[in-house]
C-alpha cells in the first residue's frame, strides 16, 4: 500500500483465505480492509464488517491488534466523514494505549483525531492537540507527524481567512519525505495557500502539478482535485467545473468525503458548479448537511449572515465599489491598496456571500443598501403620533 501498489489487494485477499480463526485474525484482516479502502479501493468495502469487528474486537488477545483497529477504524470513519463516530473509534485507541502503555502510537492516534476536529469545524480542539503533535514530532524527528502537524494547521488558517499563516505552516522542507500520498496532500495545501496569498511569487499550479505526480491515492487525489478547482474559480471557472465534479464524483463512488468537507467549507460557491450535474444533486444534499452549506435548493447555510456582520471593514468598503462595476485596479487606486490585495478582498467576499461572481455580489450590496435604508426611514418615522387620551 505505501508504494500503491495494486498486488496488495491480491496479497490481503489470500491472506483472508489462509487466515485462522481467532478473532485476532479476524480483526488483522479488517485492519488491511479499512487502510486498502481509505487509500487505493473504497470506503464502502473497508467499513463493510467493521462495524461487527468492533463488537467483538475486545475479545482480541494483542492489545495492539485492538489498537491498531481502533485507529484504523476512526481514520476511515474521519475520511468517510462520519465525525462522531470516528471520534469515538479515537477515543478508543487512546484507552487501549494508555492501558497497555503503547505510547509509540499515541501521537498518530492524535493525528487522526485532529483531523476529525478539523472536520467538525471545532478548530480549538485541533490546534490544542496540534500543539502536542508538534512537541513530540520535534523530540522524536518524526516527519509524518511534522508534515500532518504544518498541513493540519495550513487547513486550519485558510478556514479562518489567516492566508499569510497558512502560507507560512507550509514554508518546510524536509531532507526526506513520507509517504506519497502524505507528501502530495501536504504540497496541495501549500498550492492552495500560495494561491490565495496576495502578491505570491510562486506559482501555485506548478505546485499542484507536483502533488498530483506523486500520488493516486483516495485522498490525496481527492484534495489535489478540490484544490484545483478553488485555484480556478477567479479566472476560469470551466476548469473549476469540471475538477469540483470529477472530485465529487470519485468522491461518491469512493466515500472518501472529508476532502470535500475542508472545500466546501472554504468556499460554498462549489456547491452551485456541483449543482449544475443533476445526477450529484441528491449527494450534494447529503454533503450539506455536513459542511453546514448551501443545500441542494441553494439557500444560505445555517449562521449564514444576510448583512454585512460577516464582511471584515475593508471588506464593506470593497464592496460596494465592486457594485459600482469598478475593475480591481480602480479599487485599488481609491482605496490605496495594491491590485494582488484588492483581488484576494474580491475573493473573500464571493466566498462569504455565497456569489458566484462579482454580479452576484453587486446585486446583494444594492439589496443589502435597500434593506438598509428602508430601516433607517422605518427608525426615523417612528409610530404615528396620537393625541392626549379623554
Amino acid at each position: 500500500m505505501e508504494q500503491e501498489d495494486d498486488g496488495a489487494i491480491t496479497l490481503l485477499e489470500e491472506f483472508e483465505k489462509t487466515r485462522g480463526a481467532a478473532v485476532d485474525d479476524l480483526v488483522r484482516v479488517q485492519n488491511g480492509r479499512l487502510h486498502l479502502g481509505m487509500r487505493l479501493g473504497t470506503l464502502a468495502h473497508g467499513l463493510s464488517g467493521a462495524e461487527g469487528v468492533a463488537s467483538i474486537v475486545g475479545e482480541a488477545r494483542d492489545p495492539v491488534v485492538r489498537t491498531s483497529f481502533w485507529h484504523a477504524y476512526a481514520g476511515a470513519l474521519r475520511a468517510a466523514a462520519a465525525y462522531e463516530p470516528a471520534l469515538e473509534a479515537a477515543e478508543n485507541a487512546l484507552w487501549e494505549i494508555s492501558r497497555f502503555d503503547l505510547d509509540f502510537a499515541r501521537a498518530h492516534v492524535y493525528v487522526t483525531q485532529t483531523g476529525v476536529y478539523l472536520g467538525m469545524a471545532a478548530y480549538d480542539k485541533a490546534f490544542a492537540l496540534l500543539e502536542e503533535i508538534g512537541r513530540i514530532g520535534s523530540r522524536t524527528n518524526d516527519i509524518f507527524l511534522q508534515m500532518n502537524e504544518r498541513m493540519m494547521r495550513c487547513r486550519i488558517y485558510l478556514l479562518n481567512d489567516d492566508i499569510s499563516q497558512a502560507v507560512r505552516a507550509t514554508d518546510m522542507v524536509w531532507p526526506h519525505l513520507g509517504s506519497s500520498g502524505q507528501s502530495a496532500e501536504f504540497l496541495a495545501c501549500r498550492a492552495l495557500a500560495i494561491g490565495m496569498a496576495a502578491g505570491a511569487r510562486e506559482n501555485p499550479f506548478q505546485i499542484l502539478a507536483d502533488a498530483e505526480r506523486r500520488s493516486r491515492e483516495n485522498e490525496a487525489s481527492s484534495l489535489c482535485m478540490c484544490v484545483r478547482a478553488l485555484l480556478s474559480l477567479e479566472g476560469d471557472t470551466t476548469a473549476a467545473s469540471k475538477a469540483i465534479t470529477t472530485a465529487f464524483g470519485t468522491a461518491m463512488q469512493t466515500q472518501v468525503l472529508d476532502p470535500l468537507v475542508f472545500a466546501f467549507r472554504l468556499d460554498h460557491r462549489l456547491s452551485q458548479l456541483v449543482k449544475r450535474d443533476p445526477a450529484l444533486r441528491a449527494g450534494l444534499a447529503d454533503l450539506a448537511k455536513i459542511v453546514d452549506g448551501p443545500s441542494d435548493e441553494g439557500e444560505p447555510r445555517a449562521g449564514y449572515s444576510t448583512d454585512f456582520e460577516s464582511l471584515t471593514p475593508r471588506e464593506r468598503e470593497v464592496l460596494p465599489l465592486v457594485a459600482e462595476g469598478k475593475t480591481n485596479k480602480e479599487i485599488a487606486t481609491i482605496l490605496f491598496l495594491t491590485e494582488g490585495t484588492v483581488k484576494v478582498h474580491v475573493r473573500h467576499i464571493l466566498r462569504k456571500l455565497g456569489a458566484r461572481s462579482r454580479t452576484e455580489a453587486a446585486i446583494y450590496a444594492i439589496r443589502m443598501q435597500q434593506r438598509e435604508a428602508a430601516s433607517a426611514l422605518a427608525r426615523t418615522s417612528g409610530p404615528e403620533q396620537r393625541g392626549p387620551s379623554t
